[in-house]
């Protein structure tokens, strides 16, 4: 039988002058069916099921050392307990899966002067339970063969990967199956290996002799005619400098 080893929450256990007396959540989050029904035909169609959010309640008891210092701790487990996002919630008795959870509701203490009792709620707006995240390294010495990952959960999970290129390639490709992301351009056998290849390049390069081929976007405030004046004055500016031997413009 698992030993209920404690809570952490964002990585930090639950304060010791607290004591978890029980923990309650469901087997699924709420499961609800969508179906669409058409007049005249008995029943309906099943489209599958959507997943509301999961809920974790924790009926615990806090212990006072001495008296007078019971409003003290229960600062402490405020800061514990809020944060403005979901955070990894692990319950002591699984501790290789987590949940993201926040605290949410009604923080109220039933208190004396030693001692005092509530119910902490995280809900989870994410309603699945994931295990720790395992790191996979592919051997200096692969040659192309497949590798294979074992998920030991029950649902569809996608992997992260993270690749360094230790020397220059002309592209790159991640394959599965008929699906694949392709960076860059594959290098062809007519291709010249010697060619330098311009970083830079040209993202706009036109001359300002004149308004053929620009077009005015629609507006409401009068940026257009900002622009344009903008445009009018840089188009002057150049002329002059031009004609002052400043810059040379090229033809």
């Amino acid at each position: 039988m698992a030993e209920f080893t404690g809570i952490l929450f964002n990585e930090r256990p639950l304060p010791d002058f607290v004591r978890v007396i029980a923990v309650n959540h469901s087997i699924l989050p709420p499961v609800s069916q969508n179906t669409i029904t058409v007049s005249g035909k008995a029943g309906a169609y099943d489209f599958g099921n959507t997943l509301g959010t999961r809920e974790i309640s924790i009926d615990v008891v806090i212990v006072a050392p001495e008296e007078n210092v019971m409003p003290k701790l229960l600062e402490q487990l405020s800061a514990w307990l809020y944060y403005d996002e979901e955070k990894e919630l692990i319950l002591g008795d699984n501790l290789n899966r987590y949940y993201r959870a926040k605290f949410t509701g009604d923080s109220d203490i039933k208190e004396s002067f030693l001692y005092g009792e509530g119910t902490l709620t995280f809900t989870c707006s994410d309603p699945y339970i994931y295990g720790l995240e395992r790191e996979y390294l592919i051997p200096e010495d692969y040659s192309g063969d497949i590798i294979e990952l074992t998920n030991t959960g029950n649902s569809e999970t996608f992997p992260q990967m993270s690749f360094e290129l230790t020397q220059d390639v002309t592209n790159f490709s991640v394959v599965a199956g008929e699906d694949f992301i392709d960076l860059g351009t594959p290098f062809s056998v007519d291709d010249n290996t010697d060619s330098k290849v311009d970083a830079g390049g040209w993202a706009l390069k036109d001359y300002l002799k004149s308004l053929n081929g620009w077009t005015v976007p629609a507006s409401q405030h009068g940026m257009v005619l900002l622009l344009l004046n903008l445009w009018l004055s840089l188009l002057l500016t150049l002329s002059l400098s031009t004609h002052l031997g400043l810059i040379q413009m090229p033809m």
